[in-house]
Protein backbone atom coordinates (compact mmCIF):
# COMPACT_ATOMS: atom_id res chain seq x y z
CA UNK A 1 0.00 0.00 0.00
CA UNK A 2 2.87 2.44 1.00
CA UNK A 3 4.52 1.18 -2.73
CA UNK A 4 1.15 1.98 -4.56
CA UNK A 5 1.16 5.86 -2.81
CA UNK A 6 4.15 6.46 -3.14
CA UNK A 7 4.04 5.96 -6.63
CA UNK A 8 0.48 8.29 -6.94
CA UNK A 9 2.60 11.29 -5.14
CA UNK A 10 5.15 10.77 -7.60
CA UNK A 11 2.93 10.94 -10.40
CA UNK A 12 1.12 13.97 -9.25
CA UNK A 13 4.33 15.42 -9.02
CA UNK A 14 5.03 14.81 -12.49
CA UNK A 15 2.35 15.67 -13.80
CA UNK A 16 1.86 19.48 -11.89
CA UNK A 17 5.62 19.83 -13.19
CA UNK A 18 4.07 19.43 -16.70
CA UNK A 19 0.83 21.63 -15.98
CA UNK A 20 2.98 24.50 -14.47
CA UNK A 21 4.94 24.21 -17.57
CA UNK A 22 7.54 27.50 -17.80
CA UNK A 23 8.04 30.35 -15.95
CA UNK A 24 9.94 33.35 -16.00
CA UNK A 25 13.28 33.55 -14.17
CA UNK A 26 15.50 36.52 -15.01
CA UNK A 27 14.20 39.94 -16.57
CA UNK A 28 16.40 41.92 -19.00
CA UNK A 29 17.70 45.00 -16.86
CA UNK A 30 16.21 46.70 -20.29
CA UNK A 31 13.03 44.16 -20.90
CA UNK A 32 14.50 43.28 -24.34
CA UNK A 33 15.05 39.80 -23.20
CA UNK A 34 14.60 37.43 -20.48
CA UNK A 35 15.24 33.56 -19.18
CA UNK A 36 12.75 31.08 -18.76
CA UNK A 37 12.46 27.58 -16.98
CA UNK A 38 12.65 24.67 -19.54
CA UNK A 39 9.32 23.99 -20.59
CA UNK A 40 8.54 20.29 -19.59
CA UNK A 41 5.62 19.96 -21.11
CA UNK A 42 7.10 20.46 -24.93
CA UNK A 43 9.76 20.86 -26.45
CA UNK A 44 10.43 24.09 -27.59
CA UNK A 45 12.62 24.88 -30.51
CA UNK A 46 15.13 27.99 -31.61
CA UNK A 47 12.96 30.11 -33.39
CA UNK A 48 9.89 29.46 -32.16
CA UNK A 49 7.13 31.94 -30.64
CA UNK A 50 6.28 32.50 -27.45
CA UNK A 51 4.23 34.93 -24.75
CA UNK A 52 4.65 35.98 -21.30
CA UNK A 53 1.31 35.77 -19.82
CA UNK A 54 0.26 37.64 -16.37
CA UNK A 55 -2.88 37.94 -14.79
CA UNK A 56 -4.62 35.66 -17.61
CA UNK A 57 -3.39 38.73 -19.88
CA UNK A 58 -0.94 38.71 -22.50
CA UNK A 59 1.99 41.04 -21.34
CA UNK A 60 4.54 40.39 -24.28
CA UNK A 61 5.99 37.97 -27.25
CA UNK A 62 9.01 37.19 -28.53
CA UNK A 63 11.16 34.22 -30.29
CA UNK A 64 13.25 31.70 -28.59
CA UNK A 65 16.59 32.28 -28.96
CA UNK A 66 18.96 29.47 -27.30
CA UNK A 67 18.61 26.61 -24.88
CA UNK A 68 20.69 26.08 -21.67
CA UNK A 69 21.61 24.31 -19.01
CA UNK A 70 19.34 26.78 -16.22
CA UNK A 71 16.67 27.36 -19.17
CA UNK A 72 15.85 29.05 -22.29
CA UNK A 73 16.78 32.68 -23.55
CA UNK A 74 13.17 34.91 -24.71
CA UNK A 75 14.07 37.90 -27.32
CA UNK A 76 11.24 39.89 -26.44
CA UNK A 77 10.22 41.10 -29.84
CA UNK A 78 6.51 43.11 -28.53
CA UNK A 79 5.79 44.23 -25.04
CA UNK A 80 2.56 46.44 -23.57
CA UNK A 81 3.82 46.02 -20.09
CA UNK A 82 6.49 45.16 -17.73
CA UNK A 83 7.73 41.59 -17.70
CA UNK A 84 7.49 40.06 -13.95
CA UNK A 85 9.68 37.33 -12.60
CA UNK A 86 7.54 34.31 -11.89
CA UNK A 87 5.11 34.90 -14.88
CA UNK A 88 3.85 31.81 -17.08
CA UNK A 89 5.36 31.64 -20.47
CA UNK A 90 3.71 29.41 -23.54
CA UNK A 91 3.75 29.04 -26.85
CA UNK A 92 2.52 31.99 -28.66
CA UNK A 93 -1.15 31.47 -30.15
CA UNK A 94 -3.03 33.40 -32.83
CA UNK A 95 -5.23 35.32 -29.79
CA UNK A 96 -2.44 36.42 -27.69
CA UNK A 97 -0.20 37.47 -30.90
CA UNK A 98 -3.42 39.08 -31.68
CA UNK A 99 -3.26 41.02 -28.14
CA UNK A 100 -0.19 42.60 -29.44
CA UNK A 101 -0.33 43.27 -32.56
CA UNK A 102 -0.94 47.34 -31.75
CA UNK A 103 2.24 47.63 -29.20
CA UNK A 104 5.54 49.07 -30.27
CA UNK A 105 8.27 46.61 -31.84
CA UNK A 106 11.38 46.03 -29.13
CA UNK A 107 14.81 46.70 -30.97
CA UNK A 108 16.78 44.26 -32.08
CA UNK A 109 20.03 43.95 -31.10
CA UNK A 110 20.10 42.12 -27.58
CA UNK A 111 21.83 39.13 -27.73
CA UNK A 112 22.38 35.85 -25.10
CA UNK A 113 25.68 37.41 -24.04
CA UNK A 114 23.51 39.62 -21.79
CA UNK A 115 22.68 36.60 -19.71
CA UNK A 116 25.45 34.23 -19.73
CA UNK A 117 28.92 36.56 -20.50
CA UNK A 118 30.55 39.07 -18.49
CA UNK A 119 33.92 39.26 -18.66
CA UNK A 120 35.44 40.85 -21.74
CA UNK A 121 39.42 40.08 -22.33
CA UNK A 122 40.90 42.36 -25.02
CA UNK A 123 44.56 42.73 -26.86
CA UNK A 124 44.90 46.00 -28.70
CA UNK A 125 47.31 49.07 -29.59
CA UNK A 126 47.33 52.77 -28.72
CA UNK A 127 48.96 54.47 -31.23
CA UNK A 128 52.45 52.10 -31.55
CA UNK A 129 52.29 50.85 -28.00
CA UNK A 130 50.32 47.64 -27.59
CA UNK A 131 47.94 47.23 -24.05
CA UNK A 132 45.49 44.58 -22.74
CA UNK A 133 42.27 44.88 -21.03
CA UNK A 134 40.69 42.63 -18.56
CA UNK A 135 36.86 43.90 -18.18
CA UNK A 136 34.69 42.29 -15.40
CA UNK A 137 30.55 43.58 -15.46
CA UNK A 138 28.95 45.05 -13.33
CA UNK A 139 25.76 46.02 -14.13
CA UNK A 140 25.87 48.81 -16.86
CA UNK A 141 29.59 49.45 -15.68
CA UNK A 142 32.50 47.26 -15.60
CA UNK A 143 35.87 47.65 -13.87
CA UNK A 144 38.94 46.13 -15.42
CA UNK A 145 42.75 45.91 -15.52
CA UNK A 146 45.16 47.21 -18.05
CA UNK A 147 48.88 46.52 -18.78
CA UNK A 148 49.90 48.82 -21.03
CA UNK A 149 53.56 50.31 -22.56
CA UNK A 150 54.23 54.03 -22.38
CA UNK A 151 56.79 55.94 -24.61
CA UNK A 152 57.60 59.27 -24.74
CA UNK A 153 60.09 60.78 -27.13
CA UNK A 154 61.52 64.55 -27.31
CA UNK A 155 64.80 66.44 -28.68
CA UNK A 156 65.80 66.48 -24.33
CA UNK A 157 65.56 62.87 -24.30
CA UNK A 158 62.98 60.06 -23.73
CA UNK A 159 61.09 57.78 -21.44
CA UNK A 160 59.88 54.30 -22.18
CA UNK A 161 58.18 52.26 -19.69
CA UNK A 162 55.57 49.40 -18.27
CA UNK A 163 52.81 49.82 -15.76
CA UNK A 164 49.09 48.92 -15.52
CA UNK A 165 46.29 50.94 -14.94
CA UNK A 166 42.75 50.07 -13.06
CA UNK A 167 39.56 50.90 -15.24
CA UNK A 168 36.11 51.90 -14.82
CA UNK A 169 34.22 51.71 -18.20
CA UNK A 170 30.88 52.73 -18.82
CA UNK A 171 28.39 51.44 -21.68
CA UNK A 172 25.12 53.88 -21.56
CA UNK A 173 23.34 51.23 -24.11
CA UNK A 174 24.52 47.63 -23.78
CA UNK A 175 27.25 45.67 -22.19
CA UNK A 176 30.09 45.83 -24.31
CA UNK A 177 28.45 47.38 -27.36
CA UNK A 178 28.13 50.54 -28.65
CA UNK A 179 29.45 53.84 -26.45
CA UNK A 180 31.48 53.48 -23.66
CA UNK A 181 33.50 55.62 -21.71
CA UNK A 182 36.90 54.76 -19.43
CA UNK A 183 39.04 56.32 -17.04
CA UNK A 184 41.61 55.17 -15.15
CA UNK A 185 44.32 55.41 -13.30
CA UNK A 186 47.56 53.21 -12.54
CA UNK A 187 51.42 53.45 -11.76
CA UNK A 188 54.34 53.15 -14.47
CA UNK A 189 58.19 52.19 -13.80
CA UNK A 190 60.01 54.20 -16.69
CA UNK A 191 63.35 54.75 -17.92
CA UNK A 192 64.61 57.81 -18.66
CA UNK A 193 67.06 58.44 -21.49
CA UNK A 194 68.87 61.91 -21.54
CA UNK A 195 71.92 61.59 -24.40
CA UNK A 196 74.00 58.57 -22.70
CA UNK A 197 72.53 58.49 -19.50
CA UNK A 198 69.95 56.36 -18.34
CA UNK A 199 68.06 56.07 -15.24
CA UNK A 200 64.84 54.57 -14.04
CA UNK A 201 61.90 55.87 -11.56
CA UNK A 202 57.89 55.57 -11.05
CA UNK A 203 55.08 57.86 -11.88
CA UNK A 204 51.73 58.06 -11.38
CA UNK A 205 48.79 58.20 -14.30
CA UNK A 206 45.43 58.82 -15.23
CA UNK A 207 43.55 58.17 -18.06
CA UNK A 208 40.33 59.13 -20.21
CA UNK A 209 38.85 57.64 -23.43
CA UNK A 210 35.69 57.51 -25.36
CA UNK A 211 34.90 55.43 -27.96
CA UNK A 212 32.73 52.51 -30.02
CA UNK A 213 31.91 48.75 -29.16
CA UNK A 214 31.17 46.49 -31.99
CA UNK A 215 29.39 43.33 -30.88
CA UNK A 216 28.99 39.95 -32.29
CA UNK A 217 26.45 37.75 -30.87
CA UNK A 218 29.83 34.71 -31.11
CA UNK A 219 31.10 37.01 -28.23
CA UNK A 220 34.07 38.89 -30.19
CA UNK A 221 34.27 41.85 -30.22
CA UNK A 222 36.09 45.08 -31.39
CA UNK A 223 36.66 48.40 -29.53
CA UNK A 224 37.83 51.96 -31.26
CA UNK A 225 38.57 54.75 -29.42
CA UNK A 226 40.24 58.18 -29.02
CA UNK A 227 41.18 59.90 -25.21
CA UNK A 228 44.93 60.45 -23.92
CA UNK A 229 46.71 59.70 -20.28
CA UNK A 230 49.01 62.04 -18.31
CA UNK A 231 51.92 60.98 -16.02
CA UNK A 232 52.22 63.16 -12.77
CA UNK A 233 56.31 62.71 -13.26
CA UNK A 234 59.14 62.88 -15.77
CA UNK A 235 62.00 63.18 -13.64
CA UNK A 236 64.62 60.38 -11.71
CA UNK A 237 66.84 61.42 -8.68
CA UNK A 238 69.32 63.38 -10.80
CA UNK A 239 67.39 63.73 -14.55
CA UNK A 240 64.35 65.49 -15.58
CA UNK A 241 63.04 65.68 -18.78
CA UNK A 242 61.44 68.26 -20.41
CA UNK A 243 58.23 66.91 -21.11
CA UNK A 244 54.15 67.90 -20.66
CA UNK A 245 53.65 64.12 -19.51
CA UNK A 246 50.55 64.13 -21.44
CA UNK A 247 50.09 60.98 -24.15
CA UNK A 248 47.23 60.93 -26.47
CA UNK A 249 45.44 57.64 -27.46
CA UNK A 250 44.32 56.05 -30.20
CA UNK A 251 42.97 52.91 -29.13
CA UNK A 252 42.05 49.83 -31.11
CA UNK A 253 41.73 46.73 -29.64
CA UNK A 254 39.79 43.10 -30.26
CA UNK A 255 38.22 40.95 -27.27
CA UNK A 256 35.97 37.98 -26.74
CA UNK A 257 33.47 37.76 -24.23
CA UNK A 258 33.70 34.74 -21.58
Amino acid sequence: MRSIVCLLFTLCVSVCSLVQGAEVLTVGKRQRAILVSRDLAKQWQVGDSVCVIQRERTIACGKVLKHGSSGSIIKIERRKGDIEIGSKVELASGRSLAMLEESPKIAQHTSQVEFQKRLNVSAGMNVTAPFAHVQLAISDWTIGIMPTYASMKSSSGSITGMGGLLTASYYPNQLYKGLWLMAGAGYYSFALTIDDLEERGGTLAVAGAVGWRFLLNSGLNVGLGVGGQFLTSRSTATLSAEFSGFLPAALLDIGFLF
